[in-house]
């Protein structure tokens, strides 16, 4: 526990001296750096007092403030107390921050507070700068409280200095040890005589070094000086020496145990003998990295700004609260043509044409008040030579942490040249209407002759749709005389039946604006009515709708002629249903007897095996041909009727989503997979996802006749393939096979009905299988390619697009 001195010790001390002069730094720093309006330190020691401030305040704003340090030293716990190592956060309250440093009404007691706007919220570097001399005032603070207490112990046993007991060295030891735990600055006592040095428990923590009895040799201690700052570093000690100074302080790097440096600021007192040797130094490390980090990185912003500012493209200028010009770049000083020193000689007032000052005072006036933010204005700046200049102007204000304005920043973009352009185009826009004026008016001269003398019928109406101008052309078409026909209505003319529908068209092309075309039925002045078909679209004067504009044409013939195609197509249609009638009926009835001829066919092949005749393999030998002739036109039927179907329109079509791998499993288990030569399918599926949008039965159907074929064409010559694979947005399916193969004039003719390659005769077919084949894998969004070499085999491959997950979802919604 700390105690009451009795000898005290006055503020000419040098111990109060160094104190005073921290404190003074500390307050000058956080004045200075952050601007803020005012700031305090106040220390009490033994009934003297210390008062460190920077900034003025009224009265009535300090009896506040000292409201709230007694607040602060009444409501939280000090800086430096005995057993904490804890550092109170920043108090706030009513425009004041402030913290606690010290507080023992025997001895010490100490605040720092400082005035900021109400309601301001610190930024994390100005509370780190804070926090940095808080931690610089608590080294000082612990420092003074030690030297005080070991001054006083000194003066008590100034003849007994070589004759500490080893209760007083203990004393000393732990005063040395509560001192350095007080602070996170590392504390150190170097004897010289023995070159040791004792170091607080501090070291270990900042440096991450640990040593028996915290001692270390003061040759360690100068290795871990970075080599670049170790010769400076042992001068300045010696200088302090050698000039008999008390105090010794320094910055360099020192190393740490992690093999990283950090910036330390060292200060020391320098303890001599009767001789005025110096035998011990007492001092404390502090770790400044982050200050240096903190400075570094304002450095380099401050150059970053002024390498902006002087290298912009851009003039550019701070003006302060007078309109003074403060500094302005090499860019502005070219614009304008001014040097800097005659820029400070001037306000933006002096420089600012006349006709233009008082928008832009108007604007710093909204900025001024908080209104706006910022503004940018073309104005109008007197040039050195008395020319006027135009230039862009952008203006943003820089605040102090009360939030008033210190300065302006002002931008200029020289416009001169566009400005310039600007005139010169609305010199040339004036000119253009005029010629554009003559060409309308030549245009409509021109319009009006084409007009009188077009076979169609051309208007002119009004916005109520009532004529305005007829072409001559109407006598012709319709038998009227054009002035007959001047303030009347298109509808007056219009078959009753088509009058509703026009005035919907009409209506809709007022409200948007739109060009519209319909054809419509006209009644002739004797009384009967043709087709006609008009256009029609909406004529603007300064894009301001003034009219229509039509244009009618004779489609009676047109429409008679389309009349008799639709008649011809209706009978066409008639006769296809007709056919695939007949088709079907005919496949039917031919069907029942085709059976029955089949079916005696078997009979009597199973009646000549069983009775063993004599002409036994040339009664089986015709049979089979029966059978054969009889499946064949079977399969015949059944591709005519399924392509009269699909010409029909009839043929299902049900898509929906599957799989290509579960698809051809299936129908190669079901037709394929007991081959009486015992051949298979070789299946390859590259991935399981093969997903289509189809129809499940047309897709089995293309398969089946592509494997049928497969295997009907190479008979002997080994199994045959089938692959799926992906091919980005596509899936395939390839059969192989490695038969007679197909003549290369032939392949481009195989898609055709009832065509068949020259080289399969003798093996049956209909001719009809590859053109279902395309049809089918077409209606499924499909494509079939064929590649094939004469005698080396055939490969047919099917493409489909993969299913897109997002796009079949969204049409399942719709």
């Amino acid at each position: 526990m700390l105690e009451k001195q009795e000898n005290r010790i006055t503020t000419d001390h040098p111990e109060i001296v160094l104190l005073k002069s921290s404190f003074d730094e500390a307050v000058n720093f956080i004045f200075h750096h952050y601007e803020f309006p005012y700031a305090q330190i106040k220390f009490e020691y033994q009934h003297d007092f210390i008062h460190s401030f920077q900034g003025t305040i009224d009265s009535a704003l300090e009896k506040e403030l000292e409201l709230f340090e007694r607040n602060l030293i009444q409501n939280n716990t000090p800086l430096l107390i005995e057993e904490s190592e804890e550092v109170n956060r920043i108090s706030f309250s009513n425009g004041f921050a402030g913290i606690c440093l010290m507080h023992n009404p025997t001895i010490y007691t100490g605040t720092l507070s400082f005035v900021v706007p109400e309601n301001c919220h610190l930024s994390a570097t100005v509370l780190k700068a804070v926090e940095f001399l808080i931690k610089q005032l608590k080294i000082n603070m612990a420092f003074f409280m030690q030297s005080n207490t070991l001054s006083h112990a000194l003066s008590q046993k100034q003849t007994q200095i070589n004759l500490f007991s080893e209760n007083a060295l203990e004393l000393s030891y732990e005063r040395f040890i509560y001192a350095s735990m007080a602070t996170s600055d590392a504390l150190w006592d170097w004897d010289m005589l023995t070159n040791d040095i004792f170091v607080g428990e501090s070291y270990s923590f900042l440096f991450g070094y640990h040593f028996e009895n915290n001692k270390i040799s003061g040759d360690f201690c100068e290795g871990l000086v970075h080599p670049d700052d170790r010769s400076a570093y042992e001068r300045s000690i010696e200088k302090a020496i050698a000039d008999g100074l008390s105090r010794w302080k320094y910055e360099y790097r020192y190393l740490k145990a992690c093999g990283s440096y950090a910036f330390v600021s060292d200060k020391a007192m320098i303890i001599r003998d009767e001789k005025g040797q110096a035998v011990r130094m007492i001092g404390a490390m502090q770790d400044i990295t982050q200050e240096k980090l903190l400075k570094d990185e304002l450095l380099q912003s401050e150059e970053r700004f002024k390498g902006a500012f002087n290298h912009s493209c851009l003039g550019m200028a701070l003006v302060n609260n007078e309109d003074k010009w403060i500094e302005v770049n090499d860019r502005m000083c070219k614009i304008l043509g001014y040097t800097r020193e005659e820029f400070r000689q001037l306000t933006f007032i002096d420089i600012t044409y006349e006709e233009d000052l008082a928008a832009d005072l108007v604007f710093k006036s909204k900025m001024q008040s908080g209104e706006i933010p910022n503004f940018s204005m073309e104005k109008r700046y007197i040039h050195k030579d008395n020319s006027l200049v135009w230039v862009h102007l952008s203006v943003s204000p820089v605040k102090n942490g009360l939030g008033e304005i210190q300065h302006y920043v002002a931008q200029v973009i020289d416009i001169s040249e566009r400005k310039k352009m600007e005139e010169e185009n609305r010199l040339l826009i004036e000119e253009n209407n005029k010629n554009k004026a003559l060409q309308l008016i030549e245009a409509k001269n021109w319009y009006r002759l084409l007009a009188d003398n077009t076979i169609d019928l051309v208007c002119l109406h009004n916005l109520d749709v009532s004529f305005k101008y007829v072409s001559p052309s109407i006598h012709t078409l319709l038998g009227y005389d054009p002035e007959e026909m001047i303030g009347k209505y298109p509808v007056d003319f219009l078959h009753p039946d088509d009058v509703e529908n026009f005035k919907k068209t009409i209506g809709s092309i007022i409200k948007g604006n739109k060009r519209f075309s319909q054809q419509v039925r006209l009644q002739h002045k004797n009384g009967n009515y043709s087709w006609f078909e008009t256009n029609a679209s909406m004529v603007f004067e300064n894009e301001i709708p003034v009219g229509f504009q039509s244009s009618t044409r004779d489609i009676t013939q047109r429409k008679k002629a389309e009349q008799i195609i639709e008649d011809t197509l209706v009978q066409e249609r008639q006769l296809n249903e007709l056919r695939t009638n007949l088709v079907s009926t005919i496949s039917h009835e031919f069907r029942t007897p085709m059976t029955t001829i089949r079916s005696s066919a078997e009979l009597i092949a199973m009646y000549i095996k069983k009775n063993e005749l004599v002409q036994n393999p040339q009664i089986e030998k015709r049979v089979e041909t029966i059978t054969s002739e009889i499946d064949r036109i079977v399969e015949l039927m059944d591709a005519v009727l399924t392509i009269s179907k699909d010409d029909a329109g009839k043929t299902n079509f049900n898509p929906v989503v599957c799989n290509l791998n579960d698809i051809c499993l299936d129908v190669i288990e079901t037709n394929f997979s007991d081959q009486k030569d015992q051949r298979i399918v070789e299946v390859n599926f590259e991935a399981q996802d093969a997903e289509i949008y189809a129809d499940i039965n047309l897709i089995k159907y293309t398969l089946f006749n592509v494997l049928s074929n497969a295997f009907k064409y190479s008979e002997g010559a080994g199994n045959v393939k089938l692959n799926i694979l992906l091919l980005d947005a596509y899936v395939a399916i390839e059969v192989i096979d490695n038969g007679i193969g197909i003549p290369l004039e032939d392949q481009s003719k195989l898609f055709n009905t009832f065509y068949r390659a020259s080289n399969s005769n003798g093996i049956q077919g209909t001719g009809l299988g590859l053109y279902i084949i395309k049809t089918f894998a077409k209606k499924n969004s499909g494509k079939v390619h064929l590649e094939s070499q004469l005698g080396k085999g055939t490969k047919v491959t099917l493409t489909f697009p993969r299913l897109k997950k997002d796009a079949y979802d969204e049409n399942i919604t719709n």
